[in-house]
């Protein structure tokens, strides 16, 4: 046996003994099964480490240490089975047992124990100083070691991509992620495993950083290759010696922190090309684009990239208990408040790894990590918070400026807030970070943000984008960089976030000229209600009510003359609230209220952006309500947004610049008021019928109308009404690209009206938007459509047509589809991902079976059935 393979084994017996049996063994045998334990793992750690030079000159010696070690186990496992026995024999509890019984015994062991820890001692000091031995680059590898806890799954699957036969030929891997999210951990993980050990002829580990010059690269990585190298030598000379003690061989390359493609791009060129024989070169970044920059010089099928994501609570508390208590348990009266503190890191290791270092001068008892767990605004947590802006800030600062003040803004919204991409690229065009008409370039800015890791994505866009990468939909910031943000804004006057009383006063609050409120109660307490007056009413001009719903009305700042941008919409206002009137300079406003906009609203004439949401979601029954006719006097009006109201019918007005319309009825859709629109490029429609209606829906009888349009939504709100009052499908405008029915009820044959459309990119189909047992598509249907969803329908069976129809479909979602059992259906190469959730089982067999042939699309099903 190997002396890796006893260490392992021996190892478990302690661990068995340890957890069985440690109230049995006396002071002195429990410390010696400690000590052992120990040191057992720190030569685990350090066999990881031995190259196969160094494996070869300390053969003999490991081979008597596997024997001394076995010779320990065996004696160790009888007395641990003759223990258990006892224990068996006289039905006795361990707390039961006299101490003695154990601990006569294992101190007849003390001796060779001793021995065995400085045997142990002895050979990792002599072959880790030795040439060849421990893998290492006097340039940049890093000594500091911290244990991977969590992502076992994932690290087992890179690992066999890497070493795995099928990818021999796939030569560069990338692990992506934002900064502390143990990317390094992972690679070194990888990088001294046992099994890559054995599987590679060399290895070496380069942090390359920004700071990093090129041309040390290639030194770094032949010392580590050949360490007897002379590196005096020029470079020329060390790239050919290079290349030549890396000819033939299988290499591992681990590249850390690299910040630009074209570094690895340098390095892959002076490595020999090896095809086929499984060498590899892994690379950390914290930048997505790198890792798409070196798939494309590598080409795709050469490249695989895995991205780091962050720990879920058990591995977070899994991760806290282990840098707190080691190999120790945690005492029962900490865990739940442990568990807390771990959950208020919100997944990322080096801020668990900080909390931890901290935690650890605290004392250790439930009142005083109680108090600890019960917020983020703890002193300790602000404490770590710090401590992380160091290592943050200068990823934040390398941003070039027009990226600083975007990421920035970013720091207005909570904790823990999903930000929609249409609601951020508007508030930064507001803010006048993003100049207007620019949304492209805004969401261009997004990306890149995302890209550099600073953005977390909580949900991506189905169909990929033209530029061949998922565009996000919701994103935020880890709480890590959210502190980060805070604090820089405060300092620059950048904008100022309240959360408590005290943040409503003091040098913070002087002159800034954004305020976002975090906290509902603030506006309620006169003191801070006048000191925000007080401080701000001639340099605020953002009012951001960020804090969660409010169905309350409570005193809002209205004196903030210069206010441009109002967002309280998580307030509810009884009646108008006037004094907005005198707010003229307001771009953007948003506000929850039941009652109708008075016709004074024509005042705000540079309004771009009106959204009125009302307290309750449903109309009473009457008369409808209409917004007041002024509202056509509001030319810079972009985006209107009006819940339970409607545009009037007023020929000859137009609203030149309004490109989104949501929230309106059938009662607005008519030829004059589209005739007035002429630049709409989003409209959504709410219908609600009434249980006695007779007259068929006609909401689409003029969209064709709109040339511009490219989004619609139209749902149907009580859908149990709709049977038999739906007109016929009109024509859609030729530039619709997104397109969500729910609830019309329309005969599938009315979809070839639809499936006809040039420029359709998305289709969302739900709550029997159409209806029939059968949706039989014709050939040449559908031919840009990238993702389609069908929800709570009632068809039975999909049949597709031979002849080309959705050549370009990129993800198919069918959800809650009961009764769909049949399925036609060819599907073209780029089909990448398949949704089938809660569908009859026998669809979900069709759907696997017809997929067999296509080995690169994610599947999703609900039911767990084996049908393969």
């Amino acid at each position: 046996m190997s002396a890796y393979a006893a260490v392992v084994d021996l190892k478990s017996s302690i661990e068995r003994l340890l957890s069985y049996f440690d109230v049995c063994l006396d002071p002195a045998s429990l410390q010696i099964a400690k000590n052992l334990h120990k040191e057992l793992k720190s030569f685990q750690k350090s066999m990881k480490r031995f190259d196969d030079r160094s494996r070869k000159r300390v053969s003999a010696s490991l081979q008597q240490i596997a024997t001394a070690i076995r010779r320990f186990d065996d004696a160790l496992t009888s007395l641990f089975e003759e223990q258990v026995l006892a224990q068996s024999e006289e039905n006795m509890n361990p707390d039961e047992i006299k101490p003695y019984l154990f601990s006569i015994d294992l101190q007849d062991l003390k001796q060779e124990s001793h021995t065995l820890i400085q045997t142990l001692k002895e050979t990792v000091e002599r072959f880790s100083s030795a040439k060849g031995g421990v893998v290492s680059s006097r340039f940049d590898y890093r000594e500091s070691r911290s244990k991977m806890v969590g992502l076992c799954d994932e690290y087992d699957q890179l690992k066999e991509d890497i070493i795995g036969e099928s990818n021999r030929f796939r030569k560069s891997f990338s692990i992506v992620g934002m900064i502390g999210i143990g990317k390094t951990t992972l690679a070194r993980e990888i990088f001294e495993d046992l099994d890559i050990l054995e599987h590679f002829d060399c290895r070496a580990w380069v942090t390359i950083g920004r700071s990093c010059q090129s041309c040390h690269i290639p030194r770094a990585v032949l010392s580590q290759v050949d360490p007897e190298t002379n590196g005096k030598d020029e470079d020329e000379e060390i790239h050919k010696f290079l290349k030549a003690k890396l000819d033939g061989k299988r290499y591992l390359i681990v590249l850390d922190d690299v910040y630009d493609a074209q570094i690895y791009d340098g390095v892959n060129q002076l490595l020999p090309n090896n095809e086929g024989n499984g060498s590899k070169v892994l690379f950390t970044t914290t930048v997505r684009k790198v890792a798409q920059q070196v798939a494309e010089l590598v080409g795709s099928v050469s490249a695989y990239s895995f991205d780091m994501r962050l720990l879920d609570k058990e591995e977070g508390w899994d991760l806290l208990r282990e840098k707190l208590f080691g190999e120790e348990y945690c005492p029962p009266h900490l865990v739940k408040a442990g568990k807390k503190i771990a959950e208020h890191c919100d997944g990322l290791p080096l801020m668990i790894v900080t909390v931890a270092n901290l935690l650890s001068g605290v004392e250790h008892t439930p009142e005083r990590w109680g108090e600890i767990g019960a917020g983020r605004n703890h002193p300790l947590f602000i404490d770590a918070y710090n401590e992380l802006s160091k290592v943050l800030y200068p990823s934040y600062n390398y941003l070039p400026q027009h990226l600083k003040e975007c990421f920035l803004y970013m720091g207005v919204f909570p904790h823990n807030y999903e930000i929609p991409k249409s609601k951020l690229i508007n508030m930064w065009i507001v803010e006048e970070i993003i100049e207007q008409s620019m949304e492209d370039y805004a969401l261009e800015c997004l990306e890149e943000l995302a890209s550099y890791s600073l953005v977390m994505v909580y949900k991506k866009s189905k169909s990929k984008t033209s530029s061949k990468r998922p565009s996000l939909k919701t994103c935020g910031l880890h709480s890590t960089w959210l502190h980060l943000c805070c604090k820089e804004a405060k300092i620059n006057k950048f904008f100022h976030v309240m959360h408590s009383y005290e943040d409503g006063f003091g040098e913070g609050i002087k002159g800034q000229t954004r305020l976002s409120i975090h906290n509902k109660v603030l506006f309620g307490i006169k003191d801070v209600h006048r000191s925000i007056e007080e401080h701000c009413s001639s340099t605020a001009k953002s009012l951001l009510c960020l804090h969660p719903y409010h169905q309350y009305q409570v005193p809002l700042c209205f004196k903030l003359r210069l206010l441009q941008h109002l967002d309280a919409l998580n307030i509810r206002f009884y009646d108008f609230p006037l004094e907005v009137l005198e707010l003229v300079r307001l771009k953007y406003l948003a506000f929850t209220c039941n009652c109708d906009l008075p016709t004074s609203i024509s005042n705000l004439s540079s309004l771009h952006f009106l959204i009125v949401s009302q307290h309750f979601n449903f109309k009473t029954s009457g008369t409808p309500s209409y917004l007041p006719m002024s509202i056509w006097d509001m030319k810079e009006l972009k985006h209107l947004q009006i819940m339970g109201s409607d545009l009037p019918d007023l020929h000859g007005a137009i609203l030149p610049n309004l490109s989104t319309l949501l929230g309106v009825s059938a009662l607005s859709c008519t030829k004059t008021v589209f005739q007035s629109l002429p630049n709409l490029n989003k409209l959504g429609i709410q219908i609600e019928l009434a249980p006695d209606v007779i007259e068929p829906l006609s909401c689409f009888d003029h969209i064709c109308q709109l040339k511009e349009l490219e989004s619609l939504k139209c749902v149907v709100v009580n859908p149990d009404y709709c049977c038999g009052v739906v007109a016929p499908l009109s024509a859609f405008p030729l530039s619709l690209k997104r397109l969500s029915l729910s609830g019309l009820g329309y005969p599938w044959e009315e979809m070839g009206k639809i499936a006809s459309l040039p420029s359709l990119e998305v289709l969302k189909l739900r709550c029997n938007a159409f209806q029939g047992s059968k949706w039989e598509v014709e050939g040449h249907s559908f031919m840009k459509l990238k993702y389609l969803l069908i929800e709570d329908c009632d068809v039975e069976r999909l049949m597709v047509g031979k002849l080309k129809s959705f050549r370009r479909l990129q993800c198919l979602s069918i959800h809650h589809c009961y009764n769909l059992d049949e399925l036609y259906w060819k599907f073209y190469e780029d089909l990448s991902k398949i949704e089938v959730i809660d569908c009859h089982p026998l669809f979900e067999k069709q759907m696997k079976e017809a997929l067999l042939w296509k080995k690169n699309v994610t599947q999703d099903y609900s039911w767990k059935m084996n049908f393969l």
